[in-house]
């Protein structure tokens, strides 16, 4: 049996503000892993850009469109993290 009555007293929606949790706290194992995360992310997403491009008939998108696809997902990232 799960207990939802808290749910009662919190607003439907809530606005996030910056730093919430507090300042981040950076260490070696926990960058190491977040690179390792961002750079799967990436190549995962230059395989969808050609593989979009691919299902709606266009050419290949050109190394320009996937470093402005890649540098937006990585500002989407670093927001994220905000």
């Amino acid at each position: 049996f799960t207990d939802f009555s808290s749910l009662e007293r919190v607003p439907w929606i809530r606005v996030p503000y910056p730093f919430q949790f507090g300042w981040p706290i950076f260490r070696a194992d926990a960058i190491l892993g977040m690179l390792a995360g961002f750079f799967a992310s990436m190549c995962e997403s230059v395989g969808d850009y050609y593989a979009c491009a691919r299902l709606v008939e266009v050419r290949p998108p050109s190394e320009r469109m996937v470093n402005v696809g890649i540098g937006m997902e990585g500002i989407g990232c670093l927001l994220a993290g905000i």
